[in-house]
């Protein structure tokens, strides 16, 4: 707790969020296996839905070029991911990727774990900001044995640009998503339609974060970072982050 307020002071403007990202960090200790991660997008009637705009996505890809402690990604890398009913009922997704180095297409099934998350509302002033963010910690479970033939309830292409910090320890992702019912749907989709934009902040080395430093510190490390990539309108002077639940948005 007194870390925790050492850091709520430093940062007031994230007074309310430090305290309930610092619990799914927790989790993430008890668990380092599983994926912390905040992300853009807009909650609204109950519900997040993830996307940023084309300006956005344009405007982050360029501040990361141009720092001299991030590195990234030349090139975007495509990865198709197949949504279905497994035989326990849960949602199951396999992820192909296709390696140019060695030719070879990588087919990996996995089922998620929801094990927490927070949505917050940014605040400039009183005007609350079009970008929400929502930090969530998810356990991936590889499924080994798969039905001889599934029926898709979204096929997903997905062109993604990774950007890390020097460290390593930090991620940021940047897609390009279309999606489809089916490939053929999603495919169509790809080759007609815009597509739909994510960024996305990531823990990439767990492990390596939680033996330097403390579940507090972690959380703010990652809420300042998914800040950082904010529209330059927001002063930090006026910023604020709250809870969706504190501040009682619809």
């Amino acid at each position: 707790m007194e870390l925790q307020s050492k850091w709520t002071a430093r940062y007031p403007y994230l007074s309310s969020a430090i305290p309930l990202v610092t619990k799914l960090v927790a989790n993430l200790r008890n668990q380092p296996e599983a994926e912390l991660e905040a992300r853009f997008g807009v909650y609204k009637d109950g519900h997040f839905k993830a996307g940023v705009s084309r300006e956005d996505i344009d405007r982050v890809i360029d501040m990361m070029q141009s720092s001299s402690h991030i590195v990234g990604d030349d090139a975007w890398t495509e990865e198709q991911d197949f949504f279905f009913q497994g035989a326990d009922g849960k949602s199951h997704r396999t992820r192909v990727q296709y390696r140019s180095e060695d030719m070879q297409v990588r087919p990996h099934t996995i089922k998620k774990h929801n094990m927490g998350s927070e949505t917050f509302c940014v605040f400039d002033d009183n005007e609350r900001l079009s970008c929400d963010i929502r930090v969530s910690l998810k356990l991936e479970e590889p499924i080994v044995r798969m039905q001889t033939c599934v029926k898709t309830s979204m096929v997903r292409i997905k062109q993604r640009r990774r950007f890390t910090t020097d460290d390593s320890i930090w991620g940021f992702d940047f897609a390009m998503l279309w999606s489809g019912t089916n490939k053929t749907q999603a495919e169509n989709s790809q080759a007609s339609c815009d597509p739909q934009f994510e960024i996305e902040c990531e823990l990439i080395e767990p492990v390596k974060a939680l033996a330097l430093h403390d579940d507090a510190w972690i959380a703010t490390s990652l809420l300042l970072k998914i800040c950082d990539l904010l529209p330059l309108v927001a002063s930090t002077k006026k910023l604020r982050v709250e809870s969706v639940n504190e501040r009682r948005v619809d």
